[in-house]
């Protein structure tokens, strides 16, 4: 039974051309559906878990399940089953694999000509395996067991021996525990046949032994050997520090106090005031040339336009005539048309201005009937940011008669290389027109607080003047005074003596006077 399907998995499955293409190209396998395929994998599974569970573990834990139940059942079914198998499998091989790695020393893949020395087990050691493994046994006789299981009176006389050289293991550990210094030397004696190069004297206590021979036998504790770690750097740095400093940390050095051509080989590092020349590459002479090549087809020249002094003259000293006959249209109507004048290229006049209210007329419903069609989903137009001319700015930069490198065009300002330290609070000079509206409204508002604390201040020196110099006799009560006395209902103002600064209004009565 065994063979037969062991014999169709390899026949359906393993020799599969598929499983071979796959081999050969790493490409995907079992493209297409096949029952006799599955049919052929479930019972080389089935075998293979049931041959397991004939086997039981030998820390006495119970098997899930006595077989694997395939008809019936779908692939996830089969999957839990095997789950429960595998679980306490892994967790018993991980016990294992920590207990050897804890004492690798009692992994034997050959047997010994000498009799081991057992170890006693640590505490911790003990604890991990009474709650991790109870009853398990030793891992020298996992390892020494042979657990091919093809026959189980095989299997049987392993364990007895197993347990026959637990036996002398554990004598031999007694006797080990009476007799610790004879094992010590033994131990010490058998390292010397193993390894006869290695000198193990120990020093006399009476001669003194310097650390650094310690050092070179590896005979040092941790301690010691981190004391001479720290003497070490100790010692290089004070080295560092009294030894000659190189040329560039002694300050203001003379070329004499220093090799030659030493500051050429130097890196150095400062601060230049003026830009950086830009670097001719390949793309930006591509963009140069394009660009010539563009404006040369718009004719878009940058030619200075000859001017003559004589027009210019001409045009200076040509008087405007002057009206001197009344304007019959008001100063705002005036300043409309000169706006449209200069602002639009052309004057306004009442016909253009009909025709601009019905082209409103007209386009308002055209943007209704747009709208409507658009089920009212109008999108207004991105708001464009208006352009700024500063009149200020030369058009034209005159090439200079001096070398670039001397101009003065390329330089920099102080605040550009270096930034300007401001004390706290100081502001910087800027005009209404470079602000942020931010930055208007945190002046404005710096000023209303201002005003207020100047406010404040008058009427506390106002209490204290009234404290001290109560009645009329300090400029605040009288102030005060008179404005309540102006503000009362029942008390009218007198006429005020109406005159003329003037003492004569016109030269008759100048000359009348005079006679």
């Amino acid at each position: 039974m065994d063979a037969s399907v062991i014999a169709s998995f390899r026949e359906k499955v393993v020799q599969h051309p598929e499983v071979r293409s796959w081999l050969r190209c790493g490409i995907g396998v079992f493209f297409t559906p096949s029952e006799e395929v599955a049919g052929a994998i479930k019972a080389f599974t089935k075998h293979a878990f049931d041959r397991c569970t004939k086997y039981p573990a030998k820390n006495g834990s119970a098997v899930a399940l006595d077989e694997l139940y395939v008809d019936g059942f779908d692939a996830d079914q089969i999957w839990e089953q095997l789950r429960l198998q595998n679980g306490p499998l892994v967790a018993e091989l991980s016990q294992r694999i920590r207990t050897l790695h804890k004492a690798p020393e009692s992994i034997q893949l050959f047997p010994s000509e000498k009799p081991a020395v057992p170890q006693p087990a640590s505490e911790e050691d003990e604890e991990e395996a009474d709650q991790e493994a109870p009853g398990g046994e030793d891992s020298d006789s996992e390892i020494n067991s042979d657990d091919d299981g093809e026959d189980n009176g095989d299997s049987e006389d392993d364990d007895a021996a197993t347990a026959g050289s637990d036996e002398e293991e554990e004598a031999k550990a007694e006797e080990g525990d009476d007799d610790d210094e004879d094992v010590d030397a033994q131990a010490d004696d058998d390292d010397e046949e193993d390894y006869p190069t290695i000198n193990r004297a120990k020093p006399d206590e009476d001669e003194p032994v310097d650390e650094e021979e310690l050092a070179e036998r590896g005979i040092m504790s941790s301690h010691q050997r981190q004391r001479l770690r720290l003497q070490k750097e100790i010692k290089e740095l004070e080295e560092e520090a009294i030894g000659d400093k190189p040329w560039l940390l002694k300050g203001e050095v003379r070329s004499g106090a220093r090799p030659e051509n030493s500051l050429l080989e130097a890196v150095l590092d400062y601060d230049r005031p003026v830009k950086a020349a830009p670097v001719i590459t390949e793309e930006v002479s591509v963009a140069l040339e394009e660009l010539i090549k563009k404006r040369i087809l718009e004719e878009d020249f940058d030619d200075v336009i000859r001017k003559f002094a004589g027009n210019e003259q001409d045009e200076k000293n040509k008087l405007e005539e002057v009206s001197m006959e009344k304007s019959k249209e008001g100063l705002g109507e005036i300043y409309e048309k000169e706006y449209m004048k200069t602002a639009m290229g052309f004057e306004a006049d009442d016909e253009s201005k009909q025709d601009q209210e019905e082209i409103e007329v007209m386009f308002k419903s055209l943007c209704w009937k747009l709208d409507a069609l658009s089920n009212y989903h109008f999108t207004p137009k991105p708001i464009v940011k208006e352009l700024q001319v500063k009149p200020a700015v030369p058009a034209i930069a005159m090439e200079e008669v001096v070398p670039i490198s001397v101009s003065d065009a390329n330089l920099k300002a102080p605040e550009e290389v270096y930034e300007k330290k401001r004390k706290r609070g100081e502001a910087v000079l800027q005009s209404k027109e470079e602000m942020t509206q931010g930055e208007r409204k945190a002046l404005r508002n710096a000023k209303k607080h201002s005003r207020r604390k100047e406010k404040r201040q008058r009427e506390f020196d106002e209490k204290l003047v009234a404290k001290l110099n109560p009645g009329l006799g300090n400029k605040y009560e009288k102030k005060k005074m008179l404005e309540s006395i102006a503000g009362a209902k029942n008390i009218t103002k007198g006429k005020e003596i109406e005159g003329s600064s003037k003492q004569f209004s016109n030269s008759k009565e100048f000359f009348t006077r005079l006679q």
